[in-house]
């Protein structure tokens, strides 16, 4: 993982990287042989994975195989390290248990410094409020150097990533501030050859122009990682930085790419050199290679965790539409032709219904136009809860409800459908209802109140019955919380029946299905407010490993437990600002 501490630097990033030679024998490097190594190595990633996951495997059968807590934590430490480049909602798991091991085993300093690497893995998923909440937490007195280090690194990266987010300027150049104070703390308690030092130890020198003194940095740097290794891609990668900020674009895009080929080969996922890197070929013009890198990039960094941080999405912008700026002229003559041929056809057949006045045809033709916008209308499928029920548009029309016609006002105050969210959602769009199979009560897994059996009503068995939608919401986890529902564990492969009783596992298995079930449809789950904290995180993360963007509810007015018309409204309100600031 490319881990970018200051913000500023990632964003003014304009090139790639060089080998690990003096300056002038780099001058004399092929970028082409370079860029060729880079399409091999894609070739071969499947193989370099399987590398990764069969390590991954064998530790994963000796943590299952020994009891001595001891031997566990240091197992899980190296699973940790394991996922950290490689998938984030891993990563979180074992870092969850090395905190687990650290407090059984009364190590306040491990537990200290696996809460502060889990809260910079939370961090790149998204998940500010839990990074935060999980810094918090550490007790600074407890850690050692080493954590103590990782501990400010984790604030340092936690701000700039918030503030990178932030929509209001004073809120983001408050971020960037502290990032730079946590700065200053990584540097005074940070080992001086340690790669946290040194590449802070270059940006501040590159800030200050002083770049012969950064270069001789990152020679000493390079000098103590061994080629071909995550160590070096990390290196290197800052490498370019500082020749990228001299001007020397050959050095910038070769120690760039040298970057992208090593976390390539040590099947890293989490991708940024290569990015980067097809930024600048599409600046020269080799646009073919810059949109395999940025799809290969894009895929990488998606299995990683699915919500992809703003640095991603720019590049991945500005390599897309430099590669559609390429292609404008001749699709838009191709179109412009398209155009003329269907006006003329389409001028012919008036002609032929004017002069024939025939009713019948112009009706059909009424038709066709109709049939087009209908076709342009976005149609709405809801799978939910009591939250999202209401008497008589209900499929099946057996589900039980909350809402109806008349309701008692002690209740509630809903009295309309149009009052419902789903309802305000779908028609302030112009978009049409589909189906609403919404079930009181229902929760995700099997588990429901004083321990019943909730199967027939559960989420994962009415999901295969939501018609042909083109968004979908799904509206759950209330019930699941209420209800107290086990939580189980993070798992994504091999659920049994046994698992669906408990909610991490079932809720895995339905959107596994579901994003396979419904293929081009756009999938959103609406988190309630207030509910208990395991359930929310566990809906944050798996929702993210499936790519299932979570739409958090904040302070909903309620009646008995359940939206009033004021909340109903927000509800409304908050689906629609976030479905406005996604498509920005």
């Amino acid at each position: 993982m490319k881990r970018p501490i200051a913000l500023f630097i990632l964003l003014t990033i304009l090139g790639a990287g060089s080998p690990l030679s003096a300056q002038g024998s780099d001058d004399e490097k092929n970028l082409q042989e370079l860029y060729q190594q880079i399409d091999e190595a894609i070739d071969q990633f499947p193989q370099y994975v399987a590398k990764r996951l069969s390590q991954i495997a064998d530790t994963r059968k000796m943590l299952g195989s020994d009891n001595n807590m001891e031997k566990r934590f240091a197992l899980a430490e190296q699973l940790f390290e394991l996922y950290v480049p490689y998938k984030n909602d891993s990563a979180l798991y074992f870092a969850d248990l090395c905190i687990s091991l650290a407090d059984s085993l009364h190590k306040m300093d491990k537990e200290g410094l696996y809460l502060s690497l889990k809260a910079h893995q939370c961090s790149n998923a998204g998940m500010y409020v839990e990074a935060l909440n999980l810094l918090k937490r550490v007790d600074r007195h407890a850690l050692d150097r080493e954590g103590l280090m990782k501990y400010y690194t984790a604030w340092m990266h936690v701000c700039g990533e918030i503030g990178s987010s932030s929509q209001q300027n004073s809120d983001r150049w408050s971020y960037y501030g502290l990032q730079d104070s946590y700065r200053d703390s990584v540097l005074a308690v940070a080992s001086e050859g340690s790669e946290e030092f040194l590449h802070l130890k270059m940006d501040v020198l590159s800030a200050r122009k002083l770049y012969q003194d950064a270069l001789d940095v990152s020679d000493s740097w390079l000098s103590k990682v061994a080629d071909g290794t995550h160590e070096n891609a990390y290196a290197a990668f800052y490498r370019s930085v500082v020749y990228d900020k001299l001007g020397n674009k050959h050095l910038s895009r070769y120690w760039l790419g040298r970057s992208a080929l090593d976390d390539i080969k040590c099947a890293v996922n989490d991708q940024a050199s290569l990015l980067f890197l097809a930024e600048r070929l599409c600046d020269d013009g080799d646009y073919d290679r810059a949109y395999r890198y940025v799809r290969f990039s894009e895929e990488c960094n998606t299995t990683f965790s699915p919500q992809l941080r703003n640095y991603q999405m720019r590049c991945v912008a500005q390599v897309m539409g430099a590669l559609y700026q390429n292609s404008q002229d001749r699709y838009s003559r191709l179109l412009t032709i398209a155009c003329i041929g269907a006006l003329l056809l389409l001028g012919v057949i008036v002609l032929i219904l004017i002069r024939r006045k025939r009713r019948s045809m112009l009706m059909v033709l009424a038709l066709m136009t109709v049939g087009i916008a209908q076709a342009q209308t976005k149609s709405v499928s809801v799978l939910g809860d009591s939250y999202s029920t209401y008497e008589n548009f209900m499929t099946p029309n057996t589900n039980e409800l909350w809402y109806y016609a008349q309701n008692a006002p002690q209740k509630t105050d809903v009295a309309n459908v149009r009052q419902t969210w789903w309802h305000q959602v779908i028609s302030e769009n112009g978009w049409r209802l589909c189906v609403n199979n919404s079930y009181s009560g229902a929760t995700i897994s099997y588990s429901g109140y004083d321990g019943n059996d909730y199967s027939a009503r559960s989420f994962n068995t009415r999901m295969d019955n939501l018609g042909q939608p083109d968004i979908i919401f799904i509206f759950g986890a209330t019930n699941d919380s209420w209800a107290g529902a086990p939580v189980g564990e993070y798992k994504y492969e091999g659920i049994t029946l046994a698992d669906l009783y408990t909610f991490r596992p079932a809720l895995a298995r339905m959107l596994q299905w579901m994003t396979d079930r419904y293929i081009n449809t756009e999938i959103y789950f609406i988190l309630n407010n207030e509910l208990r904290e395991e359930i929310n995180s566990s809906v944050k993360i798996i929702c993210a490993h499936y790519g299932v963007p979570v739409i958090e509810l904040k302070d909903i007015d309620k009646l008995s437990g359940h939206p009033s018309v004021k909340g109903m409204r927000q509800i409304a309100d908050q689906v629609n600002s976030f479905l406005k600031a996604r498509a920005q």
